[in-house]
C-alpha cells in the first residue's frame, strides 16, 4: 500500500480475512519503488 507516494505497508492475503505484514521483506524487492507519483 502507498500512502502519499510512499509506500507504507506491505501485507499478504493469507486467508482471505487474515494474512501477514511483510513491509520489510517488500522494501528489498529492487523493482518495486518505495515512492511512486500519486497525482
Amino acid at each position: 500500500m502507498y500512502r502519499n507516494g510512499l509506500l507504507s505497508a506491505g501485507v499478504t492475503r493469507g486467508d482471505g480475512s487474515e494474512g501477514e505484514e511483510i513491509t520489510p521483506n517488500i522494501k528489498t524487492i529492487s523493482c518495486l519503488p518505495l515512492k511512486i507519483n500519486d497525482e
